[in-house]
């Protein structure tokens, strides 16, 4: 057993053999990583998104009364529905689509992961 050298010579000899010599390896930190970039990402845009809403209902009407609802990006991002009255936000809810959601950051995650290195061929 001792022939065969150092556990990480061979355990590095068995990743190039098995995925690749010099290819990129798994990396379920870059997974997160990557999945967490696309989530600030995300939220931005839902941040700006729901702002420019708002600024927009209250420069059309600065004194708007009713509900009003903006869902642009949907699948991806949370809608708002708000409720003014006299141009005063009185409730302020946000809608969530969990399949779109979760399946954007799964990607997200897959991606940066680099998980189909890990399928047997």
């Amino acid at each position: 057993m001792r022939r065969l050298g150092g556990l990480r010579r061979l355990s590095g000899g068995y990743l190039d053999a098995e995925l690749g010599e010099g290819r990129p390896r798994p990396s379920w930190l870059r997974g997160l990583l990557w999945a967490l970039a696309v989530e600030a990402v995300l939220l931005a845009a839902t941040f700006a998104g729901n702002q420019a809403f708002m600024d927009g209902v209250r420069t059309g009407d600065p004194g708007a009364t009713g509900t009003y609802v903006w869902r642009a990006l949907a699948p991806l991002v949370p809608g708002e529905t708000v409720t003014l009255h006299d141009g005063v936000v009185r409730s302020l809810g946000f809608t969530f689509w969990a399949p779109g959601v979760l399946l954007v950051r799964a990607a997200a995650f897959a991606l940066g992961a680099r998980v189909w290195r890990l399928r047997r061929g």
